[in-house]
């Protein structure tokens, strides 16, 4: 939010422009602390397992999902040199501006599910999901269970409940699941692209002027606000002319100095085995799909006169 909002905010209320900034900082703490357990929330049981995985079924044919993860860049402003709790160089990322590196996982309702925008811009999508309170949870087997997964781009490592991308160009059985992965993460970058737009202080060029602490509160309560907006079916925003965020994903395969860890290599291994397993698993559904040939095929070429029943000859005209 820039400072241009909060004078307004004053100038219409009568208020004092400290003041103004000291409620928001107290409604966004209490939206958090009042709504965020309710309404920004993993699935844990059975039931809320079993119907995410069926609305990513229904909507992709990819089974066992039950939740797309990426990162999103938040802007803000420059941290101040003089604040010992944030080094200012670490918040400066890979697009040429200070920010933050939000991790999202939303479900097939693109409702967000798990929201966490503590790290700082400059650090990699993959350093942010082994750091993260969501990942350590699922490590203890909490979270996710056997056939069951989380999709992630190219910036997130593979493991056995993070599934990404066959890198390359493959062929094949292997081409066909990276078609389905891909059409199915989508998922998740409309989700963020939704929420920008629903609340654009969000954007690249509505950075939040704000330390990295109060910037993360703020952009939490606006998840939450989102995942309320999705329950009412309160409708999009149109989107603002010519202006839009860049894509997020990184490129690059996900990997850090962590990966030669014998642990690390140990999940990267059963994370192969498991996208094997889901890459027979699609080449077999769309062998399914095919519709069957019945009786013999169409002949492609000129159609043969062998066997026709001869036409009678016109008579003659007088």
């Amino acid at each position: 939010m820039t400072p241009y909002i909060l004078l307004l905010l004053a100038t219409c209320c009568y208020s004092r422009l400290c003041s103004v900034s000291r409620v928001l900082v107290d409604v966004t703490e209490a939206i958090i602390d009042c709504l965020g357990p309710a309404w920004v929330k993993f699935p844990q049981t059975d039931q809320e397992k079993a119907a995410a995985k069926r609305k990513f079924y229904l909507l992709c044919g990819f089974s066992g999902v039950i939740g797309c993860v990426d990162g999103t860049q938040i802007a803000i402003r420059a941290p101040s040199e003089n604040d010992e709790r944030f080094s200012k160089a670490a918040y400066w990322c890979r697009k040429n501006y200070y920010a933050l590196n939000a991790m999202v996982v939303c479900n097939a309702d693109l409702r967000i599910t798990s929201f966490d925008g503590t790290f700082p811009g400059s650090v990699q999508d993959s350093f942010v999901w082994r750091a993260s309170l969501l990942r350590e949870e699922v490590v203890a087997g909490k979270l996710i269970q056997a056939n069951e997964c989380l999709l992630g781009d190219s910036g997130y490592p593979l493991e056995p409940w993070l599934l990404t991308p066959v890198a390359g160009n493959p062929a094949g059985a292997e081409a066909t699941f990276n078609r389905k992965h891909r059409s199915t993460h989508s998922i998740v970058e409309r989700c963020i692209g939704m929420l920008k737009n629903r609340f654009r202080c969000l954007q690249r060029y509505r950075a939040l002027h704000y330390d990295p602490e109060r910037a993360c509160n703020i952009a939490t309560a606006c998840v939450i606000l989102h995942n309320v907006c999705i329950y009412c079916t309160i409708p999009e925003p149109v989107p603002e002319p010519l202006v839009s965020d860049e894509s997020d994903s990184e490129d690059c395969e996900g990997s850090d100095s962590s990966d030669s860890e014998p642990q690390a290599r140990t999940l990267r291994e059963r994370g192969q085995a498991m996208r094997r397993r889901k890459v027979r698993e699609v080449a077999a559904s769309a062998r399914h799909a095919r519709p069957a040939h019945r009786g013999r095929p169409a002949h492609r070429g000129r159609p043969s006169r062998r066997g026709r029943r001869a036409r009678p000859a016109r008579p003659a005209q007088v």
